[in-house]
């Protein structure tokens, strides 16, 4: 089914990173914008308790938000093992999870290869779940730590986003086989 020969393509950490702070501003525009537009004349009561300033209300729960992070990279991880094992051969024993030394990066990889498109899919269902989701429900409800939470992890999922452009130009019927120790992939060609 698969040639021998395969090409490695990976993904630099610090350019990731960089990629993901030169994007909080443009992110946050798109995302804080709409929310203002909606929210506007009830930001009043959601930021101010009795006339005083309340935004730093979560800030007095720093255990919660940290659980709740730490749940959320959890959770972003085992979003990309679900869909993969969906479409791996071997199912959920093809997946493993742990963490990319010296970065300490979580991670989420499969040992087998799969079509580019489920491939895609794994790499973004975190983005989509994680990032989009809890955006546009805050949009409906005006709920700004769902706004908070949606626009974290959109970008964290900036390294996924990468991964995926990188892989804009194969063609359909290409086999990638996420890399296992670097955040990247290998391409089979027939």
């Amino acid at each position: 089914m698969l040639s021998h020969h395969k090409e490695e393509h990976i993904i630099d950490v610090a350019e990731a990173s960089r990629l993901g702070c030169s994007m909080t501003i443009p992110v946050l525009l798109i995302y804080v914008f709409p929310y203002f537009i909606i929210w506007k004349d009830s930001l009043s009561s959601a930021f101010f308790v009795d006339g005083y300033l309340d935004i730093l209300h979560p800030m007095l729960y720093p255990v919660i938000g940290v659980a709740i992070l730490i749940l959320g990279i959890l959770l972003h991880e085992l979003l990309h093992g679900l869909p993969w094992s969906f479409f791996a051969k071997n199912g959920w024993s093809s997946i493993r999870f742990g963490i990319l030394r010296p970065h300490f990066v979580p991670y989420c990889h499969c040992t087998e290869p799969l079509r580019i498109i489920h491939y895609v899919i794994g790499a973004l269902t975190p983005l989509v779940t994680l990032g989009f989701a809890p955006v546009i429900y805050a949009w409906f409800t005006g709920n700004w730590l769902c706004l908070l939470f949606g626009t974290f992890f959109t970008l964290s999922a900036i390294g996924d986003i990468m991964i995926v452009y990188t892989m804009r130009k194969l063609k359909p019927d290409t086999w990638v086989l996420d890399h296992p120790s670097e955040p990247g992939f290998f391409i089979y060609r027939y």
